[in-house]
C-alpha cells in the first residue's frame, strides 16, 4: 500500500477520520492493512480502540497512535471518536522514530505546538501557501516534536548505540535476520558486543528479540491475502514449513493456521 498523495511529491497530508470513512467505507477499514507510509492518528474527541501489530491500543484525546511502515493495523470503528490523520512518506532513516512505540501521550504544551505546526500544512491553504520544501520542513518539525516523546533522552554510550542500531535493524529489515551472528555481522560488531548491549539496555538477550521480530513478521505476512504457512516459512528462511509452525507456536502460543483463521474471523 504505497503513499498516494493528491499532489506529486507531497511529503505530508492531513485529513479527518470521518472524511476517510466517507471516502472508503467502514467495511474496507475493518480489514487488516499494511501500509508503506507513516500514519499518525491524533484523536480530537471521543474515544475508541485501534489494532497495531495485533495489539489493541486505546485512542483518546491527548494520545497519538503511530503506525510505522510495514506494521499491520486495523480500524475499530465500533466506538465514536474523531481524529486528525497525518500521512507521511516513510522515515526509516530516523532511528528513534522508526523503532519507537505505538503510543505518544501528549500534554497541553505539546498539543499547542502540534496544532501550530499542523496549521501550516492545513489542506485548505496548502496549495497556495506552502511549497514542497516548506512542507518537508513542516514534516521534519513535526517528527522532531513527537520524536522527543517517543524515546526517553539517555546518554548515548557505545553499547546504547549498538542496541539502537539493532532495534532499528529488527524494525526495518524484512525479513529480520534469523541469528545473532547474522545481526552482528550486519551491524559490524561481535556477537558478545551485541549481547552486552541488549542486556545492559533492556535486560533481554538478542536471540529473544530476534525470535520476537521474526514471529511478528510471520504474523504480518499471514495477515496478507493469499499467504499460507508454507509461503511465509519460505519467505522467512525456514527450511521446512513444519519448522516454522513449531517456531511460531513456541513464540506466539498458537499455530499459523489458527492465527490466520482468527484474523479472518475478525475481518468478517
Amino acid at each position: 500500500m504505497p503513499y498516494a498523495p493528491p499532489a506529486t511529491g507531497l511529503p505530508l497530508e492531513t485529513f479527518t477520520l470521518s472524511s476517510l470513512v466517507q471516502r472508503v467505507g467502514q467495511a474496507e477499514l475493518r480489514l487488516h492493512q499494511r501500509p508503506e507510509f507513516e500514519l499518525l492518528i491524533c484523536c480530537t474527541s471521543g474515544s475508541g480502540f485501534h489494532d497495531v501489530d495485533f495489539e489493541r491500543v486505546r485512542v483518546a484525546p491527548g494520545r497519538i497512535v503511530h503506525v510505522r511502515p510495514g506494521q499491520v493495523h486495523r480500524w475499530l470503528l465500533d466506538h465514536s471518536y474523531e481524529a486528525r490523520l497525518i500521512l507521511m512518506r516513510a522515515l526509516s532513516d530516523r532511528t528513534d522514530w522508526s523503532a519507537g512505540a505505538h503510543i505518544i501521550d501528549t500534554d497541553g504544551e505539546l498539543d499547542r505546538d502540534l496544532e501550530g505546526v499542523l496549521a501550516l500544512a492545513d489542506h485548505k491553504h496548502r496549495s497556495e501557501a506552502l511549497s514542497i520544501p516548506a512542507l518537508e520542513a513542516v514534516r521534519d518539525l513535526l517528527v522532531a516534536l513527537l520524536g522527543l516523546r517517543q524515546t526517553p533522552h539517555v546518554h548515548t554510550t557505545h553499547r546504547n548505540a549498538v542496541f539502537r542500531d539493532f532495534e532499528r535493524l529488527l524494525a526495518n529489515v524484512t525479513p529480520p535476520p534469523r541469528t545473532v551472528k547474522d545481526s552482528a555481522d550486519i551491524l559490524g560488531c561481535s556477537t558478545r558486543t551485541l549481547a552486552r548491549a541488549c542486556l545492559s539496555t533492556v535486560g533481554t538477550p538478542p536471540k529473544e528479540m530476534i525470535d520476537q521480530a521474526v514471529a511478528r513478521e510471520g504474523q504480518r505476512m499471514l495477515s496478507e491475502s493469499g499467504s499460507t504457512a508454507a509461503s511465509v516459512a519460505i519467505a522467512l528462511g525456514f527450511a521446512e514449513p513444519s519448522h516454522f509452525t513449531r517456531f511460531f507456536k513456541r513464540i506466539t502460543g498458537e499455530t499459523p493456521s489458527t492465527f490466520a483463521a482468527n484474523l479472518a474471523t475478525l475481518a468478517s
